[in-house]
């Protein structure tokens, strides 16, 4: 069993759809963590209150990583890095800072948007 993994937002998506294989992935995981950039995407998805709410009670069931101006600093700092050269978004970037400044490696689909990215590990 993996100890602590990183939660993208592009797997949380096929949680909330029922994906099986991402959901076997996740039960693996001993301490699956989002920060809340990943939430304020996820909620960015819901279509009307109800599912919002069923998408917050969730969401409860993952560990946080709160940011700090640490990691905003670090988030920052990969903006001027990537942006111009591989088009990294802000929130790409503060999931990035968390994972790299923590040293968690990343569960996603989009290796492509963080390969780039020195020390930065997959799950």
């Amino acid at each position: 069993m993996n100890d602590i993994v990183f939660i993208d937002t592009c797997i949380l998506i096929d949680y909330f759809k029922n994906n099986k294989k991402v959901i076997k992935n996740l039960n693996k995981i001993n301490k699956p963590v989002i920060n809340s950039i990943v939430e304020m995407e996820i909620f960015q998805g819901a279509r009307n209150k109800y599912e919002l709410n069923k998408i917050e009670n969730e969401l409860s069931n993952f560990y946080r990583i709160h940011l700090n101006q640490k990691i905003l600093d670090r988030a920052s700092q990969l903006v001027k890095s990537y942006s111009l050269s591989y088009n990294l978004f802000l929130p790409d970037a503060v999931i990035a800072a968390n994972c790299t400044k923590y040293d968690i490696p990343l569960y996603t689909y989009n290796k492509k948007d963080f390969k780039y990215i020195k020390n930065i590990d997959f799950y």
